[in-house]
């Protein structure tokens, strides 16, 4: 794989960013998904947009045209030879860095030194002093390519963990942005049970969100989801598909554990676009514990329509 990282790629064992960069110190950057279809890209503005948005809200700098990122993002898909093969594109963006190299600050504070009394007096620099550095490392744009398709199960089972230390707006910010404790360890204890992904519930039993993506109930012709990291989900993916299926309705509500249970489907859709079936939560089996026939109506169709969607980057 080839990876993108400022304006130049890179084999993977040749991929570096600076170490004192808040991106690898403290994960503080963002990122996003970009589908790619035979070289073209699924709602491609929006989801710049949505990037930039959340960069503003770490107060994070976002130097980089749209136009630059754009071609960026292609030329990425094309050294990674996909030759017009459907691709799934991460877009990086670390924060950079505040913190200066000790013979910067050491400087900065001799060049202080010798203009105080205190020089004079042969008195030593305070060490609060470094704090006064003021140089700033620039944010690194990276981008990673792979396979669309790649390790994306046909189906899943997921289980539910008790009051799990994250809430929802946490949950959202550990989507987009690099610091993924939670969800990491709330998926490392999925998999220790067993399961391919964890459901997480606040103090009251009520679900904020899946690990694996958003997360939707089928109950007779009504959809429901707890929660949507992604609001667009819905008008751009759903609606156009249930159209013509007598038009189901699909809306937000709370949603507990039993709430699923009893549904007669669920699924997932995650960042690449793709539909999984929820055959399994917890011990119970979901339906007769198959893919329901909404959910595989949504999975047949949603392809096409993201294909039909995407458009070239300029």
């Amino acid at each position: 794989m080839k990876i993108y990282i400022n304006g130049a790629l890179y084999a993977e064992q040749d991929a570096k960013i600076p170490i004192l960069d808040d991106g690898f110190l403290s994960g503080r950057g963002v990122r996003e998904h970009f589908i790619c279809r035979e070289g073209t890209f699924f709602h491609l503005d929006e989801r710049l947009d949505h990037l930039k948005a959340f960069a503003g809200e770490l107060k994070m700098e976002f130097p980089w045209p749209a136009g630059d990122i754009k071609e960026a993002l292609a030329n990425t898909y094309d050294m990674n030879g996909f030759n017009g093969g459907d691709a799934l594109l991460t877009l990086i963006i670390t924060a950079g860095s505040n913190t200066c190299c000790c013979a910067c600050v050491d400087a900065k504070i001799d060049q202080k030194a010798q203009k105080t009394p205190a020089a004079k007096a042969g008195e030593e620099a305070k060490p609060a002093d470094r704090a006064e550095c003021i140089c700033t490392m620039a944010p690194s744009l990276i981008i990673l390519a792979k396979t669309l398709s790649r390790d994306e199960p046909d189906n899943t089972t997921l289980v539910s963990l008790e009051s799990f230390p994250l809430g929802n707006k946490i949950l959202q910010w550990e989507r987009y942005t690099l610091g993924k404790q939670g969800t990491f360890l709330a998926q490392a204890e999925a998999k220790r049970k067993g399961a391919g992904g964890a459901i997480l519930k606040d103090d009251n039993g009520v679900i904020f969100g899946c690990t694996k993506g958003d997360l939707f109930a089928v109950s007779g012709k009504d959809i429901f989801t707890p929660a949507l990291d992604r609001p667009w989900v819905i008008g751009k993916f759903l609606h156009p598909i249930l159209a013509e299926l007598s038009d189901p309705k699909v809306s937000e509500r709370q949603l507990r554990i039993q709430d699923l249970s009893a549904a007669n489907e669920c699924f997932l859709i995650r960042p690449c676009g793709k539909i999984v079936p929820i055959v399994k939560i917890d011990e119970t089996s979901i339906g007769d514990g198959n893919a329901g026939s909404i959910t595989k109506i949504i999975a047949t169709s949603l392809p096409q329509k993201i294909r039909n969607e995407c458009r070239p980057p300029f």
